[in-house]
């Protein structure tokens, strides 16, 4: 257990170097790896979504919850995300918001929902469940929804719960257009 608490922490915070110093080293951000059967197919206003079930719970992973902050839109206020025809992969984490870190993206605006394997998707309406939504700390500068710390599986599971969590646009990228004079957003 401890060598595995090594390993975990020298990849959040990186490892001391000979002379005792901690190594700066770019950070990976995105940290969960998911493997598992092909979840239930669930329909929204935007289109059909298929995510996947997992030991303790259907998860549904990098659902758009706004258009891409990209491009002409990147210091702008988020979009309405955009209907898509198809059914959308949820079956993976989407990349973290732009930071110090590896493996980020500045479309990033996804949220992970977990529900409770015995939800019954035919009839998703009879099943009343709490909601749980869980945003990330860091500062606004770090962080991601992705983290195995945030893994929403087991309380959904032991709860009973819907949990969300969600990427948001962090201060690195952004952070300008807080400060920015007449910004009403």
């Amino acid at each position: 257990m401890l060598l595995l608490f090594h390993d975990v922490t020298s990849k959040f915070f990186g490892t001391s170097g000979s002379d005792g110093k901690r190594e700066k080293k770019k950070k990976n951000c995105f940290y969960a790896h998911t493997y598992g059967a092909a979840g239930p197919v669930v329909l929204t206003k935007d289109g059909q979504i298929q995510g996947i079930t997992l030991d303790k719970a259907h998860v549904f992973y990098g659902i758009p919850y706004a258009d891409p902050p990209v491009g002409a839109y990147r210091w702008k206020p988020p979009r309405p995300v955009s209907p898509w025809q198809g059914v959308y992969d949820a079956s993976f984490p989407r990349a973290a918001c732009m930071q110090f870190c590896s493996r980020v993206s500045e479309d990033c605006l996804y949220l992970n929902i977990f529900i409770p394997l015995d939800v019954d998707f035919s009839s998703p309406l009879r099943s009343h469940l709490p909601v749980m939504v869980w945003i990330h700390g860091g500062d606004f500068i770090a962080g991601s929804a992705s983290k195995p710390l945030y893994d929403g599986r087991f309380i959904s599971n032991f709860t009973h719960t819907v949990v969300v969590n969600l990427e948001y646009r962090l201060v690195l990228c952004h952070g300008h257009t807080l400060l920015s004079s007449g910004n009403k957003h």
